[in-house]
Order: C-alpha cells, then structure tokens, then sequence
C-alpha cells in the first residue's frame, strides 16, 4: 500500500502541474508567429498592406493577420498583457513604424480599435516622436493602402 499511496501523490502531482502549466499557457497569445520579421514587413508596403487591410477589415485576412487581429483590441486594452516578451517588443516597434510612417493607417486603426481614445493616450508620447523611436520613415515609406504600393508612387 506503501507504494499505491507514493504512485497515488505522484499522479496527483503530475495532474496538478499540468494543470497550472495548461492554465498559464492560456494566459498568453501563441508563441506561434514570435519569429516573423516585422521589419521586412514593415519596409515593404506589398507585405505590409495586406495586414493593414485586414486590421481594417477591407479584406479577407491571412492566417497569420486573422491571429494577430482576433487580438488586437485586447493587446491594445490590457496594455499586451497576454503578449509573450518578443510580441511586447514588437509590438512597441511596430506601433512606433505605424504611428510615425504610416500615420493614415495608424489613425483608421486607433479609430476602430480605441474609438474612445482611452489607450492611445498611454502610449502617445512614446510612439507618436520618430526620434525616441528610432525610425526612418524614408526606410518605411507610407503605403497607399488602395495600391499597396508607396504612396506618391
């Protein structure tokens, strides 16, 4: 019975660590796309488009921008907090390209997504200064969400 009881606790263990390993996995967003290049996609409006139009619903969504937008308001709401640590750096990142080289789209976005401009305010004096960013909106040019091309082109 020595041996029931030591199997019994161990089970009940194992069952109790998969359990807390389940729950806190759920609380965070797939790891799934933590390897996309978000500058490549940033620098190239053809990549970049696509995803803006399916932010904004204007078209049907990849696999990958479904799973970023199924987010977004949350992400946006809860200040990332379901973000692994890649997502809250690219986050920050992509959110500083967006703001200062894309500022149409970043409006139409922050339009639908913070409507009551609750959130936008946070975060304004960190993404809305290219320079505290660190980014060179000739390296990001603005796409003409229309053409997916450059705008002016």
């Amino acid at each position: 019975t020595i041996d029931t009881e030591s199997h019994t606790k161990k089970m009940k263990t194992v069952i109790v660590l998969s359990l807390v390993v389940f729950s806190v996995a759920a609380d965070t967003y797939t790891d799934r796309y933590d390897n996309t290049n978000i500058e490549e996609i940033m620098e190239n409006c053809r990549m970049l488009v696509p995803y803006e139009n399916c932010i904004l619903e204007k078209q049907k969504c990849t696999k990958e921008g479904q799973e970023l937008k199924s987010h977004l308001k949350e992400a946006i709401e809860n200040g990332c907090a379901k973000c692994t640590e890649t997502q809250k750096e690219k986050a920050k990142r992509a959110a500083c390209i967006l703001s200062n080289c894309q500022p149409a789209f970043w409006k139409k976005a922050m339009d639908m997504y913070d409507p009551n401009n609750n959130h936008r305010k946070e975060h304004q004096n960190e993404f809305d200064n290219a320079t505290k960013c660190a980014v060179d909106c000739k390296k990001y040019k603005e796409c003409d969400i229309n053409t997916g091309r450059p705008v002016g082109e």
